[in-house]
Parts: C-alpha cells; sequence; structure tokens
C-alpha cells in the first residue's frame, strides 16, 4: 500500500483530473495501455475494482495496493505525460505550479521508498535477448514489492550468469551440474588467481557455495517453479538481497581480472615492441 496521506491525494486527484472517475484525458484503453506501459500493471485486474470500474477508482485502487516505488514511477509517469500534452498545445487544463511542486515532492518520497537498493545489479552478463528479458522480469517482480515471485526468475538468471562467468575463463562444467557445484568451481578459479587479498573474503564466497545450495531447495519447493506454496514476503526479500548483492561483488572481482589482464596484455606488447628495436 502506498505511503499516500489524505492531503497528498488531494494534490494528486486535482492534478490527474480525476472527478467524475476520469484520469487526465484517457480513454479506457488508453489508460490500460499507458500503466501497463510504464509499471506493467492491468488496471482492469480484479484486484483493482474494489471501489468501481471508473478509471480515477480503479487508480485510487492502486494507489491502496501497491508499492511506494511503483506508485511513485506512475505517478512520474503520469507528470511527464501531462507537461509533455502541454509543451505541444493539446491540453486545455493548466495545473498550478504549486500544484505540480507538491505532486513532485510526492513522487520524489515515494521514489526513495524502493522494495530494494540492490534490483540494478541485476545485470545480464552478455547481450543477450533471454538473458536480459529475464533480469527486467526479476526488477518487475521487485518494483511490485512481490520478492516471492522473482526468486524462481532469479534461480534462472544466476544459473545462466554463473555459467557464462565459467565459460569466459573456460572453466569445465556441465549442464547436470547443480548452481553451487558449477559456482564452487569458480571459487577455485579465483583463488588460483590470487586476485582476492582476504582470506575472510575468500572463506565467505566458500560459504556462499553453500547458500547457493540451500536456495536450490527455495527454487524447488518455496516458488513458482513448481506447485508450491510461496515463502514469505521477509525472507523472500532478504535472500533477494543476499544474492544480488553477492553477483554485485562478483561483478567488480571481473571487472578488476578484466582490467589486470588488459594491463598484462599491454606490457607484453610493450616488451615485444622493444626486442624489435634495432641495435
Amino acid at each position: 500500500m502506498a505511503n499516500l496521506t489524505y492531503e497528498d491525494k488531494i494534490y494528486l486527484e486535482k492534478y490527474l483530473q480525476m472527478e467524475g472517475g476520469y484520469v487526465l484525458d484517457f480513454s479506457n484503453n488508453s489508460l490500460r495501455q499507458f500503466v501497463n506501459d510504464n509499471v506493467r500493471l492491468d488496471i482492469y485486474d480484479n484486484k483493482y475494482d474494489k471501489y468501481g470500474d471508473s478509471k480515477a477508482r480503479r487508480i485510487r485502487a492502486i494507489w491502496d495496493v501497491e508499492s511506494d516505488y511503483l506508485i511513485g514511477k506512475l505517478l512520474k509517469s503520469f507528470i511527464s505525460y501531462y507537461k509533455a500534452k502541454q509543451k505541444v498545445n493539446t491540453y486545455n487544463f493548466n495545473a498550478s505550479k504549486d500544484l505540480e511542486q507538491s505532486c513532485e515532492k510526492i513522487v520524489e518520497r515515494l521514489l526513495r521508498e524502493e522494495v530494494s537498493s540492490h534490483t540494478d545489479l541485476i545485470t545480464p552478463l552478455y547481450d543477450e535477448s533471454d538473458f536480459s528479458k529475464l533480469a527486467t522480469n526479476i526488477k518487475e517482480y521487485i518494483e511490485k514489492n512481490e520478492p516471492e515471485l522473482a526468486l524462481d526468475r532469479l534461480h534462472t538468471f544466476y544459473v545462466k550468469f554463473i555459467r557464462g562467468i565459467c565459460t569466459r575463463h573456460q572453466i569445465v562444467y556441465t549442464n547436470s551440474e547443480s548452481l553451487n557445484a558449477i559456482f564452487g568451481k569458480y571459487i577455485k578459479h579465483l583463488e588460483s588467481l590470487n586476485i582476492i587479498e582476504s582470506d575472510m573474503t575468500i572463506a565467505i564466497l566458500k560459504y556462499s557455495i553453500n547458500l547457493l545450495e540451500k536456495y536450490n531447495d527455495v527454487r524447488n519447493n518455496k516458488s513458482f517453479a513448481h506447485d508450491n506454496k510461496l515463502l514469505n514476503y521477509k525472507e523472500s526479500l532478504y535472500i533477494f538481497d543476499t544474492l544480488a548483492r553477492l553477483k554485485g561483488f562478483i561483478d567488480s572481482i571481473e571487472d578488476e581480472i578484466r582490467l589486470k589482464q588488459k594491463q598484462e596484455e599491454k606490457e607484453a606488447r610493450a616488451k615485444a615492441s622493444n626486442w624489435d628495436l634495432p641495435f
């Protein structure tokens, strides 16, 4: 449920011209498309008919059901739409600057209340359509405040991610091997590179092998990978945040490895060119 005060709703309803059941100049179909394009929600889902079927009443229901972050994102889209209409002179209603600024402050506050601060870490390892769609799907679940629905997708993402890294480093694995087993091979490879300075960091990474083993169980028995009862919200979000941070750390290690390799290649080229100098 979005954290909107009574005063917030007065400002927003005035700005969006929700009197009489309307929302700006949207038709039923155009509003449905707009909301879907911006926050991947269907305003004609049954869960948004609690107050009635008009456009305004469905928007009010969304405010009651969805998260601060998602509502902030939707309201920001409405404000951008409104401003665009004004610029091309196709809108005959002009909200006062004070009203607009009040609405923008509400949006700013809501967007600070994102469900997780780690969604930006869920990025594809390489440019591939399915990988990108998977990352987008996970972020959408988190933005909609449904981390329990993201767990299955995140497991698939991790499998693609770890396999991709192993392929990059020519680490041999089979498709029948579990996620934690493949990750264990990657950790051994990191140890061989001597790129990790702290024994404690290595210990944490090794323990993460156990975490991923437990994650296999969560994915198989407490997510929609199968016909399961979902894990509760609080634990689902905690698991997501933990694994997202692990992924972010691996990304930073991979960046360091690539930088080191580039430096070594540069030094090798410089050394080779020195051998070619005439005496």
